[in-house]
């Protein structure tokens, strides 16, 4: 569990993935992700359980709009079985300077399960989920 934590990076973002085995349970609350440069704040690849909930997302040197601040999966792998069993993410708020993506899910993997993602505060930034996700009161501002 992290809690109150800053995360900053200026390639690659945090990452929770299966390097040291696919981890149990993650849960990140009210903490936040600085991208320093033109790159991910967050990837999730392999997990049982995720929680981000009351974070502060931001991504304020993009210079790609097709690159996710939070993505879920990878393109590379999106034909595989999925590796996330369970994602929520709830109460965030996601800052872009440009507008791109500012959650993504599409490449999360064969068969992968609805996600939630629910009541997030985006400015400059949209959603771009499988089509079984469930998404509520997400409030969004360019």
């Amino acid at each position: 569990m992290f809690e109150n934590c800053i995360f900053e990076s200026r390639h690659g973002g945090f990452s929770i993935n299966s390097v040291h085995g696919i981890p149990d349970q993650v849960t990140i609350t009210n903490s936040e992700f600085n991208a320093l440069g033109d790159t991910h704040a967050i990837t999730i690849t392999s997990a049982n359980k995720v929680l981000l909930e009351n974070n502060h997302i931001n991504a304020d040197h993009m210079e790609r709009s097709e690159l996710a601040i939070l993505r879920v999966g990878s393109y590379w792998t999106k034909n595989e079985p999925y590796e996330v069993k369970e994602l929520t993410i709830r109460k965030n708020t996601i800052r872009s300077n440009i507008e791109n993506k500012g959650i993504s899910t599409i490449y999360s993997g064969k068969n992968a399960p609805p996600y939630t993602i629910e009541d997030n505060r985006l400015y400059n930034v949209i959603l771009e989920l499988k089509e079984n996700d469930l998404s509520t009161d997400t409030y969004s501002q360019k």
